[in-house]
């Protein structure tokens, strides 16, 4: 097997023990309806799904689309300049704004530093748009397309 094989097979072991997780909790919380995996279309639901590696549906309506990276090469910290992560942004805001009861989870063994950062920092504001105002950090600089919508 190739390097990039193998790679990939170990990041389809990570995606499946991230839905293992999830199936776990399926069998413990009465709330979730059910798991899909590598998803393609939630049935009923008029909206693509761009963070397809695991998606929770739950009974209320509320749907967690979930993106797992096994880590960043060399398992060194995620930029926002990483062009792989901001792939991965742009398709999380895309499935964010597909539905007012949507969320969107990020798992990784590599630390996503600045990401993880400006999260925080965020959590300080009442809204989006404030955050955007005020917010003095280059590293949102750092992301494009330009969310100031």
């Amino acid at each position: 097997m190739s390097i990039a094989g193998k790679r990939s097979t170990q990041g389809d072991e990570y995606q499946l023990r991230i839905a293992l997780h999830w199936l776990i909790q399926l069998l413990k919380e009465k709330s979730i309806q059910c798991i899909q995996i590598n998803s393609t279309g939630i049935q009923a639901k008029d909206f693509s799904v761009t963070v397809d590696d695991v998606v929770v549906l739950y009974k209320d309506g509320r749907t967690c689309f979930i993106q797992a990276k096994k880590n960043q090469p060399n398992h060194t910290v995620w930029s926002l300049a990483d062009h792989t992560l901001k792939e991965e942004l742009e398709k999380a805001c895309k499935q964010l704004e597909s539905s007012d009861k949507a969320e969107v989870k990020f798992y990784s063994r590599s630390p996503f530093g600045e990401l993880k950062a400006l999260v925080e920092t965020s959590k300080s504001f009442p809204n989006f748009e404030s955050f955007l105002r005020d917010n003095s950090s280059k590293s949102l600089k750092a992301l494009e397309p330009d969310f100031s919508y």
